[in-house]
């Protein structure tokens, strides 16, 4: 069982500021057609998150992040 809070314990104000903190901000010239690189670099740093965060799953078995995403 993991460690982390529920996320069903969290304020919508507080779940506001996790999506905040866990923000990825994406290239848009390198998402026309993105290299596997590109891709593995992403993948590594949602793993990195996951890896840190004190979030859980409502049932709190797996940790869980709040994620945005954008592209310009």
């Amino acid at each position: 069982m993991y460690n982390g809070k529920s996320i069903s314990s969290f304020t919508p104000e507080e779940l506001v500021k996790k999506a905040e903190a866990n923000h990825i901000w994406l290239n848009a010239f390198d998402c026309i057609n993105p290299t596997t690189e590109f891709k593995i670099g992403l993948a590594n740093t949602i793993l990195e998150m996951l890896d840190i965060t004190d979030m859980s799953d409502h049932i709190g078995i797996s940790p869980m992040i709040i994620l945005t995403i954008n592209k310009s």
